[in-house]
């Protein structure tokens, strides 16, 4: 009972991790030309920080719609864009406070957390923008993503698991084949005494018959 039990609990664990590992390994493939990830044109991305609380919260992963030259941008849109964070090149997901374009048509835009007290730093253009946020998010699933993606965590969770799993079920069979090897020797020692005994059974007969 207690190793059915425990076998389930793996079971479930492996298909829950399996699932956010293949997800994970979607994100990095088709995040491969350009750095951002395209899921039948959606671009998922992990919240790390909580400046768009209450909207977005850590560890949510917010599924953006990537953007084309005929996407429309207003003030109070959520939007995923490239910028530059102490040197480091990063994508944050932030709302439209304002859209300013200037004399030479260059269209500047000016973005802030819900939760942050004061504006961005850096202005953006629409050049930097890669998508508009859809209104879904998948609730906490970023924390697993940012977990298993360490290789270390991954061979712990994933390789390993599945190993005990894979050897678990090897053990399985080997007992179910002795077990059916045990049986098929009793039925062949029963068969082979109903057959002495059939044979005593006629030379008695013959016997007696004389």
């Amino acid at each position: 009972m207690i190793k059915k039990v425990l076998k389930l609990i793996v079971d479930i664990f492996l298909v829950f991790v399996i699932i956010s590992a293949g997800i994970y390994a979607l994100i990095t493939f088709t995040s491969k030309k350009d750095g951002i990830p395209n899921i039948f044109g959606y671009s998922p991305f992990s919240i790390i920080t909580p400046s768009m609380k209450p909207i977005l919260n850590v560890g949510d992963i917010a599924l953006c719609k990537k953007i084309d030259e005929n996407t429309e941008l207003n003030k109070g849109d959520i939007i995923s864009f490239k910028t530059t964070i102490q040197g480091k090149n990063v994508i944050v997901t932030h709302r439209i406070e304002s859209i300013t374009t200037l004399d030479d048509k260059t269209v500047v835009i000016s973005t802030k957390g819900d939760n942050n007290d004061a504006s961005d730093a850096n202005t953006i253009t629409r050049d930097d923008v890669v998508a508009k946020y859809s209104g879904y998010k998948i609730v906490a699933l970023g924390y697993l993503i940012t977990f298993i993606s360490n290789k270390y965590v991954f061979l712990c969770l994933v390789i390993l698991p599945l190993a005990i799993l894979f050897l678990m079920e090897f053990v399985d069979l080997i007992k179910d084949l002795v077990h059916n090897a045990e049986i098929s020797q009793k039925e062949e020692e029963e068969k082979q005494k109903q057959k002495e005994k059939q044979k005593k059974e006629n030379n008695k007969k013959k016997k007696n018959k004389q």
